[in-house]
């Protein structure tokens, strides 16, 4: 159980990572592209829940990480 918890954490991380360099994408791009400005509310959405699951994954705490 504690290998698989610690894969999620390291997926957490990686998808947090590329939320945010999306979300930073989407928002200077949006007025230059009209799909980018629909997509951004939908990247931000992903961006503050992938933060709420990787802050839980943070403070666990694994023996002998």
């Amino acid at each position: 159980m504690e290998k698989e918890l610690k894969e999620l954490t390291f997926f957490a991380e990686k998808i947090y990572n590329l939320s945010s360099i999306l979300k930073e994408y989407c928002k200077t791009n949006s007025n230059d592209i009209e799909e980018i400005a629909n997509l951004y509310s939908l990247v931000e959405y992903l961006h503050n829940n992938i933060d709420i699951l990787n802050n839980v994954f943070i403070n666990m705490h694994f023996p002998n990480a």
